[in-house]
């Protein structure tokens, strides 16, 4: 008979987290699940730890490429291919959790949600938690995520994620495999920075139901290797207006276009220093070809600092 969960690890450099990561997954309350561990081409001593559990019972699939995929979306993919689960959980390597997690997010599941997400806290490298609240999601709406919801997918993504990627970290997610998964795939074929936020649009557009728990927590690790981290603005602000191209393909009001597009401005788009005109320069025609009106943003960033030397 087959598990009722697949939990996918991929992995790339994070020995120094694997034990608690491993550890976190095999204490779980509820244990009807099995285990696919990915590696990356790892240049640590991820492979010697990831041999451990091989034979162990809930471990099905151990994977090492050959070379690096650079993106840990194809790892995603790779591991879902592997699966048997009803349901996928993703719990990345530098990551871990508390022991019920596991337990919370398929009551939700099992009782009608396609996705369910818990809180992910922020951990600095040892563990150390930043505090109760996640600041990423207390941005907008920051009593929303106090509280158990259960709420409509596509409003979901229309109000929610159609602004910021309010799903920031993969392990805080357990969510129904279905047979669209790999067309999802198709679409964020080439990211490596921001294709879970699109994935993450693409799974719940199709989905009806979107559960959230503060109950069940998750230690999001934040640390120098992490991809998000990386200093690539470049490529990650290509990979955000492609989002924001899907995004106003969408029906919206005059009003939901304008704040949007002011939002990625603002928020999502790194704008370099004013000095670097060339890769500013290119940053506008990228977004200008989004929309007219980011040629104004621009012009509003340059002319409130005309007067200074």
């Amino acid at each position: 008979m087959n598990p009722l969960v697949s939990v996918i690890v991929p992995n790339y450099n994070h020995a120094a987290f694997l034990d608690r990561r491993m550890e976190s997954i095999f204490a779980q309350t509820y244990t009807d699940f099995e285990i696919i561990l990915l590696d990356d081409h790892s240049s640590d001593i991820s492979v010697s730890i990831l041999e451990r559990f091989r034979g162990h019972a809930k471990v099905t699939h151990i994977v090492y490429n050959e070379k690096n995929s650079g993106s840990t979306f194809l790892q995603w993919e790779k591991g879902i291919s592997l699966a048997s689960g009803k349901y996928i959980w993703i719990a990345e390597s530098d990551d871990f959790c508390e022991t019920d997690f596991l337990a919370i997010a398929v009551n939700r599941l099992e009782g009608g949600a396609d996705l369910f997400m818990g809180l992910p806290l922020v951990v600095d490298a040892d563990g150390t938690l930043a505090g109760e609240t996640n600041p990423w999601l207390d941005e907008r709406f920051p009593e929303r995520w106090k509280q158990e919801l259960s709420v409509d997918a596509a409003r979901e993504v229309r109000e929610m994620l159609f602004v910021k990627n309010t799903i920031p970290n993969a392990s805080a997610v357990v969510f129904r495999k279905t047979e669209k998964l790999p067309g999802y795939f198709r679409t964020i074929s080439g990211m490596r920075f921001c294709g879970d936020w699109l994935f993450w649009m693409l799974y719940l557009l199709d989905a009806k139901t979107f559960s959230f728990s503060p109950s069940a927590r998750t230690f999001f690790r934040r640390h120098p290797s992490v991809t998000r981290l990386q200093n690539a603005y470049g490529e990650r602000n290509l990979e955000v207006a492609r989002i924001l191209k899907f995004i106003l393909a969408h029906p919206l009001s005059a009003g939901e276009r304008k704040f949007i597009e002011r939002y990625f401005f603002r928020h999502h788009f790194h704008v370099y220093e004013r000095k670097n005109i060339r890769a500013n320069f290119r940053l506008a025609l990228v977004q200008v070809r989004i929309s007219a009106r980011f040629l104004f943003s621009w012009i509003a960033y340059y002319s409130a600092f005309s007067d200074r030397g």
